[in-house]
C-alpha cells in the first residue's frame, strides 16, 4: 500500500519538473521583456542600441546583458552587477554606478563623461579608449584593466587602484589621483600632464615615456619604477621616494635631488 500510494506523488513531481523545463524559456524570455525598474533581472539580455535614458536600475542584475551602443545617460545604476556585459559604445554620461560590479566587461569605447564610479569593481574589463573625462572613481578598482587610449582628464581618482592595468597612451591631464595605487601598471607614452599624484604608488610600474610634467607627486613612491625616458618638467616631487630609493628633498622640481 505504501508502495502504491507513493506512485502518483512521484508522478506529479515528473509532471511538474517537465512543465517546468518547457517554460524556463519563455520565463527567461518573460524577464527581459520587464520594464526597467530597480533590483530588475535581465541577465543575458540583449538590449543593445537601446535608449534608456534616466532608468532606475539600482541593485539591478545586468549579469551578461547586452548594452552595447545603448544610451543609458542619467541612469541610476548603484550597486547593479554588470559582470561580463557588453558595453561597447554605451553612453553613460552622467549615470550613476557607485558600488557597480563590472567585472571582465567588454566596454571599448564606452563613454563614462561626468559619470560616478565610487567603489566600483572594473578588475580584468577591457575599457579601450573609453571617455572617462570628468567622472567621479574614487576607490574604484582597474586591477587589469586593459585601459589603453582612456580618456581620464580632470577625473577624481582618489585611491583609486590601477594595478597591473595596461595604461600605454591613457590620459591622466588634470586629474586628482591622491593615493592612487599604480603599481606595476605599464604607463608607456601615458600623459599625467598637472595631475595630482600625491602619495600615489607608481611601484615597479613601467614608465617609459610618460609625461609627467607640472604634475605634483609630494611623498608619492616610485621605487624600482622603470623612468629613464618619462618626462618629469617642472614637476613636484617633493619628499617622492625615486625608482633607486632615494629620498628627493622638499626642494625637488623636475628632478630628485
Amino acid at each position: 500500500m505504501k508502495k502504491n500510494s507513493a506512485l502518483p506523488q512521484t508522478k506529479r513531481l515528473f509532471l511538474l519538473l517537465m512543465v517546468s523545463l518547457v517554460l524556463w524559456p519563455f520565463m527567461l524570455y518573460a524577464a527581459c521583456n520587464d520594464a526597467p525598474r530597480p533590483r530588475v533581472n535581465w541577465s543575458n539580455c540583449d538590449k543593445s542600441g537601446q535608449n534608456l535614458q534616466s532608468v532606475n536600475l539600482t541593485e539591478a542584475t545586468l549579469t551578461g546583458i547586452n548594452l552595447a551602443g545603448a544610451n543609458l545617460t542619467d541612469a541610476s545604476l548603484d550597486r547593479a552587477d554588470l559582470n561580463f556585459s557588453n558595453l561597447s559604445g554605451t553612453n553613460f554620461t552622467s549615470a550613476r554606478l557607485n558600488r557597480a560590479r563590472l567585472l571582465a566587461v567588454k566596454a571599448e569605447k564606452a563613454n563614462f563623461y561626468n559619470a560616478s564610479l565610487e567603489q566600483a569593481k572594473l578588475a580584468r574589463s577591457n575599457l579601450t579608449e573609453a571617455n572617462f573625462k570628468h567622472a567621479h572613481l574614487s576607490n574604484a578598482d582597474f586591477y587589469q584593466a586593459q585601459l589603453k587610449r582612456a580618456d581620464f582628464s580632470y577625473a577624481i581618482l582618489i585611491k583609486t587602484g590601477f594595478e597591473q592595468a595596461m595604461l600605454d597612451h591613457t590620459i591622466f591631464n588634470n586629474s586628482v589621483m591622491t593615493g592612487a595605487i599604480l603599481r606595476n601598471a605599464r604607463m608607456h607614452s601615458t600623459m599625467l600632464i598637472s595631475a595630482n599624484l600625491t602619495k600615489a604608488v607608481l611601484d615597479n610600474a613601467d614608465c617609459q615615456y610618460a609625461d609627467f610634467s607640472r604634475a605634483n607627486l609630494t611623498r608619492a613612491s616610485l621605487q624600482d619604477a622603470q623612468i629613464e625616458e618619462a618626462i618629469f618638467n617642472k614637476a613636484i616631487l617633493k619628499d617622492a621616494i625615486w625608482s633607486n630609493y632615494k629620498h628627493c628633498r622638499r626642494s625637488s622640481v623636475g628632478r630628485c635631488e
